[in-house]
């Protein structure tokens, strides 16, 4: 009987817990181009080991690091001395191999251009991005050229410890870790201050940097949201048109959708941008933050930016707290 609750418990946690899938849509799926995690895997107050535990217990096999811990504040909190680097990996290093160690072989890293002295000055607006700030989740650009480079450095330096390649791993690594996500969900504003073209001049230095770092690693660009614009599936663009202006109406005032309705024409243009810089990203995320019907409508959209450009890539789903409903 203490068994049988201990399982309906640990059930009942995952129906409430955001999953991520590595999900391909490229084409006819093959049975190992499907993958079930756990979003994500953070310090947790009772402790790291106790909520990963568990969560092997799913037999996930796949979670994403969003910080707090792998930004580049977390990982290099004061600057260079006399351009010398002093990174503090311990945090990192835990929560690696004990996701690990719980039988996490596939992880995703979210780095983020988070700095309490490399990046332009940031105006918080609102609890949510406050809250965002003291967990140094708010990333912004480089508030120069020399500080650019230091960026590099950390996304070099990173890759290169948990890759897995031999050269200044991490000792005791038990898997590879080569999928790396430039900022999360960089359209709305709340983790990301900067525009679609800052957002453009940091993914092409951050790729340089994991490219050099190990040429097998992959680089995600941010990952989109689309609320329920494609719940009903795919849209035409008078369509999109029509439904991010009602977007607004369908949520209350103080709602933080609301807010995000109201600029959501700019979201999807900054996605559409990003979507351009096709040499500097191997594959595109999104987020499923709604009904589960909307996936092709997502996915066609994203298709059809990468054509208008000429060129297809992998699509992941890689954040899923959808409704479900038959």
């Amino acid at each position: 009987m203490v068994r049988r609750k201990r399982y309906i418990s640990l059930f009942g946690v995952l129906i409430g817990l955001f999953v991520s899938v590595a999900f391909v849509f490229a084409e006819a799926l093959p049975e190992n181009k499907f993958g079930f995690g756990i979003e994500y895997l953070m310090p947790q107050p009772a402790g790291l080991s106790d909520i990963i535990n568990i969560y092997s217990e799913t037999g996930a096999s796949w979670s994403k690091f969003n910080g707090p811990g792998t930004g580049w504040n977390d990982i290099e909190p004061t600057p260079p001395v006399e351009g010398k680097h002093t990174y503090y990996w311990d945090k990192v290093d835990e929560m690696v191999l004990t996701a690990q160690g719980a039988g996490f072989r596939n992880l995703i890293v979210v780095l983020k251009s988070s700095s309490k002295w490399g990046i332009k000055k940031i105006k918080l607006r609102g609890p949510l991005e406050r809250l965002s700030a003291m967990q140094s989740t708010v990333s912004a650009p480089p508030n120069s050229g020399q500080n650019l480079k230091y960026y590099q450095d950390y996304v070099f330096n990173f890759v290169e410890r948990y890759d897995g390649d031999g050269r200044n791993d991490l000792p005791g690594l038990l898997y590879p870790i080569l999928n790396y996500e430039i900022e999360t969900e960089a359209q709305h504003g709340v983790y990301w201050k900067g525009t679609a073209d800052e957002y453009a001049v940091l993914l092409k230095a951050a790729y340089a940097a994991v490219k050099k770092a190990n040429p097998e690693a992959k680089v995600i660009l941010s990952g989109f949201a689309f609320f329920d614009i494609f719940d009903e599936g795919p849209r035409t663009e008078e369509e999109i048109a029509r439904l991010i202006n009602e977007l607004p109406s369908r949520y209350p005032r103080g709602d933080i959708r609301h807010k995000f309705g109201e600029k959501f024409r700019s979201q999807l243009d900054f996605n559409a941008r990003i979507l351009r810089e096709k040499d500097y990203f191997d594959l595109v995320e999104f987020h499923l933050l709604s009904y589960y019907k909307s996936i092709p409508g997502i996915v066609k959209w994203i298709r059809d930016q990468m054509a208008k450009n000429g060129y297809q890539k992998p699509i992941w789903m890689g954040d899923a707290g959808a409704v479900i409903i038959p």
